[in-house]
C-alpha cells in the first residue's frame, strides 16, 4: 500500500483515550466532478472562440493563450495531480472525531469532533465508491460562498472510498455514542 508511510503521521494524531473505527484511502483512479467538467467543456469552447477571433485582434490572443493554459492545467489536475494527491491522502474515524490527513505538497490535517457534526450526506458514483460530506454548508455549485459566511464551517468530505453506505452507518453509531457520552448523567 503506497499511503502506508503515512500511517505513523496519522497515528501521532488519535488521542490516547480514542479508539480507531476505521482507516481509509480514496480511490486514486482518474474521476473528474461535475463541475471540473464543466469547467473544461467551457473552457475548450472558449478558447476555440478565442482562436477563431486571434488573427483579426492582437489583445484576444492573450486571452486565447491565458484560457488555453487555464485548461491545460485543469487536464493536468484531473489526470496527474488529483490522482496523486489522493495517493497521499487517508481517512480515519475514531469513537471522537473523524480526521482527514493528506501530505501532498503541503501537510494537512482536518478533523471534526462527532457530536458537532450536523449533516452527513453521501453521494454515491456509478463505480460503487462513494463520498462521505461531513457539514456541506456551501453552494454545491459554488464552494466559495463561505468566504462571505462567518459562521460557515468548512466542510470535510472522505472521498471515492468503498463501502461508503456501511461506513456512514457506522459513523451514525458512533456520533450517537459520542454524544450519550457527552449527556450529564450518561453511563
Amino acid at each position: 500500500m503506497r499511503t502506508s508511510r503515512l500511517l505513523p503521521s496519522l497515528d501521532l494524531l488519535v488521542r490516547p483515550h480514542e479508539l480507531v473505527l476505521w482507516t481509509g484511502t480514496p480511490s486514486t483512479a482518474v474521476r473528474t466532478r461535475p463541475m471540473q467538467r464543466l469547467l473544461y467543456l467551457c473552457s475548450a469552447l472558449l478558447v476555440t472562440l478565442l482562436v477563431a477571433l486571434a488573427p483579426r485582434h492582437p489583445l484576444v490572443r492573450l486571452f486565447a493563450l491565458f484560457f488555453a493554459a487555464s485548461a491545460l492545467f485543469t487536464l493536468a489536475w484531473i489526470l496527474f495531480l488529483d490522482p496523486a494527491k489522493r495517493a497521499r491522502t487517508l481517512y480515519r474515524l475514531t469513537t471522537e472525531r473523524v480526521i482527514l490527513f493528506s501530505d501532498f505538497i503541503f501537510r494537512t490535517v482536518r478533523s471534526l469532533e462527532l457530536p458537532s457534526i450536523n449533516e452527513i450526506e453521501i453521494r454515491m458514483s456509478s463505480d460503487g465508491t462513494g463520498t462521505i460530506v461531513f457539514d456541506q454548508r456551501s453552494w454545491p455549485w459554488w464552494p466559495y460562498w463561505s468566504s462571505f459566511d462567518p459562521d460557515y464551517r468548512h466542510a470535510i468530505a472522505f472521498e471515492f472510498i468503498d463501502g461508503a453506505r456501511e461506513l456512514r452507518e457506522v459513523i451514525v453509531q458512533a456520533q450517537a455514542a459520542a454524544r450519550s457520552a457527552q449527556t450529564p448523567g450518561a453511563a
